[in-house]
């Protein structure tokens, strides 16, 4: 398990040390916020010293006296110690350390996501996706409903109210998608609405009917028409690679992949009716060549060895990564250290530049 290296420079400047999966978290939030990382995070202090009954002691000390304000959260327990330190009451301390901003962090992305551009009238096919599913965009839309890939942790049977089998073998086309989406495409232009819009979570945009229906890329044409922000997340493959000629001459748009194995023969257990996985590094490597820009979905994370391997596979071609742990399946998650992941995938992101996204759920353990 690697050791969490104390934090010189800015990220001391109030006097605690903090590792380097806490600053990213709060340097994300301060993003939001339009302020800085150790603003946003003398307000979590802050706010923990008042619910602790301490905040007389330091009240002003932000502003004041960083050293009084820095020598009240040592006595807390923030300050860190790496050397003297036993690796458990480190861990304990960094998921206290994590936690504090939690409730803070959602509210704040949650009213971004809100507030940002939002059209003064209701959209229909397009929606605001709840949950977790949030924090992959801000606003969605599903042409169909089902998806045929069968894979073992969906959560669209469940969150679609559908058994299982239904949902993999009595995929839909819902009503007047084209008609809708030409709508709620129109509105969005018409208000200024930069949101950006996700294709799809209860389907796939690229199922293998797709090939002649060409539902997908009518869509597809009917936002780029309208000037709409737009991102696709597909375990389709190469069939998305058709419509790669509309993507590279559209600048609001990204391409994505959920990527769980790198070995096939683990992904055709768990996945077993999607795109193999080497032809999904594929249309991702495409897509990268033609200046599409790109993502992958590192979730759920199954097998921790098997997504280390995808981001040193991959790296080179993926502008930007979201990673988030096994939530639906309670005996598998069980047998990660997901303490240890956290901090091994953050290690090899940060040491080959790439740009990622921790899913709430794997950075507040």
């Amino acid at each position: 398990m690697p050791r969490i290296k104390p934090i010189e420079g800015k990220r001391r400047m109030i006097g605690v040390k903090v590792s380097e999966e806490l600053w990213r978290h709060f340097r994300s939030l301060a993003v939001l916020r339009g302020t800085t990382a150790t603003e946003m995070l003398e307000e979590a202090m802050a706010n923990h010293l008042k619910k602790a009954g301490k905040w007389s002691d330091v009240k002003g000390a932000t502003t004041h006296s960083r050293d009084g304000f820095a020598d009240v959260l040592e006595d807390e327990g923030f300050a860190r110690d790496e050397k003297n330190q036993p690796s458990e009451d480190r861990n304990r301390k960094e998921q206290q350390m994590f936690k504090l901003n939690l409730e803070d962090g959602e509210k704040t992305e949650q009213a971004t996501r809100a507030t940002k551009g939002r059209t003064s009238e209701k959209l229909d096919i397009i929606y605001e996706p709840k949950g977790e599913a949030g924090e992959y965009a801000p606003l969605a839309v599903n042409l169909r409903v089902g998806c045929e890939h069968a894979c073992l942790y969906c959560y669209g049977p469940q969150a679609s109210h559908t058994k299982r089998e239904d949902f993999r073998s009595n995929v839909r086309t819902v009503d007047r998608p084209l008609e809708r989406l030409e709508r709620d495409a129109r509105i969005m232009h018409q208000n200024g609405d930069d949101r950006e819009v996700l294709l799809s979570f209860m389907t796939d945009p690229y199922p293998p009917e797709e090939l002649t229906t060409r539902l997908t890329r009518q869509a597809l044409e009917i936002l780029i028409r309208n000037g709409v922000r737009f991102t696709v997340l597909t375990k389709g493959g190469t069939r998305a690679c058709r419509d790669f000629d509309l993507l590279a001459n559209y600048g609001k748009c990204s391409f994505g992949t959920t990527l769980t194995f790198f070995r096939q023969t683990k992904a055709e257990q768990w996945e077993p009716h999607a795109a193999p996985a080497p032809d999904r590094i594929e249309a991702i490597k495409t897509a990268h060549a033609m200046g599409i820009k790109t993502w992958v979905s590192l979730e759920p994370v199954i097998d921790p060895l098997e997504t280390l391997t995808l981001i040193r596979v991959c790296h080179t071609f993926v502008d930007h990564w979201k990673v988030g742990k096994l939530n639906y399946n309670k005996e598998e998650s069980s047998k990660v250290d997901w303490l240890a992941f956290r901090r091994d995938v953050t290690t090899l992101l940060d040491s080959v530049g790439a740009d990622y996204y921790l899913k709430n759920s794997l950075a507040v353990l």
